[in-house]
Parts: C-alpha cells; structure tokens; sequence
C-alpha cells in the first residue's frame, strides 16, 4: 500500500541537484507542511517537516523555478519514514519522505526575492457580442417549427 498526501507546502531550503550513475536527474526539496486546526500559544499550526523528489527532465527543468520559501501544491506518494544518523553524535534520527508527483505554484518569485501570488491566468478573449436581431413584429406562429432541441 501506498501512502500519498496532497497539500499546501512550502519550501525550507535551497532545492538539491544530484544525479544517479545513469545521470538521471533528481531535486530534492526540504518543505514544510502545516496541519490540524489548533494552534499553539504562539498562534502557529503544528508543522511536519518532508523532503521530497523530483526524478528526471522534470527535476532539471523546475530546478531554477523552486526557491526557498515558496509555496507549493503537491501531491506525495511513495510517503514513508527513512533513518538517518545525525550530525553531532551519530544518533539515529528519522525524516519522512515522499516522490513529489504532481505539482502546482502557489506563488511567484520577485526578483528582489520578494514572494508574491501567483497572477490569475489571463481571462480568454471574448467574441465580439452579436447585434439583437431586428424587431420583425412577428409572433411564435412565425417561427420555424424544426427547434432542435
């Protein structure tokens, strides 16, 4: 069984370009997930901390698009638990991490570095409006009786 999870995440540390012994392509991305409803004294949701991965052409081409702090929609599969030892003593810690599937920007990078929301797609062109049809002073029986409905 596959554990996925799909939210609202954001980035905590520059994205990471490595790549297998077939040069395949991986990012990996430290993020951030806020969940449940109470928060604490300081008015901050609880937070799970993630890394997750981008394999492949994809991994190369959303690398220079995924900074520190920016907001992500994704969804994870492949979610488990890997062991790890830690730095100072080599205790072992645990991370959770997941295969980033799908996806979506939530903001847009400023060059200032500044975050901002992502703009509204473009509304697609209207077709001009049709003039209304001359008053003829006819009535229903002078409509044809062939409606395709």
């Amino acid at each position: 069984m596959s554990v996925v999870m799909s939210g609202l995440f954001r980035i905590t540390r520059d994205v990471e370009l490595r790549h297998t012994t077939e040069g395949t392509p991986i990012i990996t991305l430290g993020m951030a997930y806020s969940y449940g409803s109470k928060r604490d004294d300081r008015g901050y949701l609880p937070t799970q901390f993630i890394d997750g991965a981008i394999w492949g052409e994809r991994a190369r081409a959303l690398r220079e698009h995924l900074v520190k702090g920016q907001r992500l929609f994704l969804t994870l599969t492949d979610v488990h638990t890997e062991s790890y030892p830690s730095r100072g003593d080599g205790a072992p810690k645990t991370k959770l991490v997941g295969r980033i599937d799908q996806l979506a920007f939530v903001d847009r990078v400023q060059s200032d570095g500044e975050q901002g929301r992502a703009p509204a797609p473009a509304p697609a062109p209207r077709q001009a409006a049709r003039p209304a049809p001359a008053a003829s002073g006819a009535g229903f029986d002078d409509m044809d009786s062939e409606i395709p409905f």
